[in-house]
């Protein structure tokens, strides 16, 4: 059997100090390759990799030195940890005479993670016309744009564009949660413009809002996802972009029928 390698994803702190680690893991237990960056510096740091009974040695350049092992799931540790049974890491960070805590958490498994994708989002004052890409999958703007420019026809129509839309991006429910946020961030970015433009509509901004309130509540009531579970949110959000998409090609007029009438099946 082949080989797997993927890299594991993780965020911390070493002291105070926000940071992202990036391990490269073949067959999800051996670490062959390792970094880190500090969030407000966004630097990598490349890292020498050494494991002895389960504490695992991670050398920066500088002479700064990871003295780490697995935290426990729960904080009781009830089997032998690995990568893939641990919840995180946790020990000291020294260098020369300095020496600091270190907690950092497992975020996400997958092939060529960047550590920017972990980074606090920093668009924070105003809204762009749509998110760049960054290090980051996008959806695919030209399709949302060529959508936006159509008429309504369907209800079919608009769950193609959607989809289609989302092509570019990637399956895992991370990349994807951050897809569709960045196509509803977008259409409601174009539904606040009509509003600030046109002084004379038949939805106030206030009512609107209602609209979109009770169009949440049955996008939750047909979700098939549980509450519990990852996608949940997610389904929720697009069900409710598909709504918004809909709206403004029926010239942001409400349609009474919502588009997802049952629970689907998948």
């Amino acid at each position: 059997m082949g080989k797997t390698v993927y890299d594991e994803g993780m965020t911390g702190k070493i002291g105070d100090s926000p940071i992202v680690m990036i391990m490269t893991l073949e067959n999800k237990a051996d670490p062959i390759a390792a970094h880190y960056s500090y969030v407000s510096q966004k630097i990598i740091i490349p890292l020498e990799i050494k494991i002895t009974n389960q504490k695992i040695i991670l050398s920066e350049p500088s002479g700064g030195v990871f003295d780490l092992h697995f935290k426990p799931p729960n904080g009781k540790n009830t089997r032998p940890l690995s990568f893939y049974t641990s919840v995180g890491l946790e020990g000291r960070w020294y260098n020369r005479e300095k020496s600091l805590p270190v907690s950092i958490q497992f975020e996400v498994t997958r092939d060529h993670l960047k550590d920017c994708i972990f980074y606090p989002d920093s668009k924070k004052v105003g809204r762009p016309d749509f998110f760049e890409s960054g290090c980051e999958h996008t959806p695919d703007k030209a399709v949302l744009d060529k959508c936006l420019s159509e008429t309504y026809t369907s209800d079919k129509s608009v769950n193609t564009c959607m989809d289609m839309s989302l092509r570019t991006c990637r399956f895992d429910q991370r990349n994807m949660n951050i897809c569709i946020s960045s196509i509803n961030y977008y259409f409601d970015g174009i539904i606040e413009k009509h509003f600030d433009s046109n002084k004379e509509t038949s939805l106030t901004a206030q009512s609107y809002q209602n609209w979109v309130k009770k169009v949440s509540e049955s996008c939750r009531e047909t979700s098939s996802f549980s509450p519990e579970g990852s996608g949940f949110s997610s389904d929720i959000e697009l069900c409710v972009s598909a709504e918004k998409l809909r709206f403004i090609q029926n010239n942001f007029q409400k349609i009474d029928t919502t588009l997802r009438s049952h629970r689907l099946l998948h």
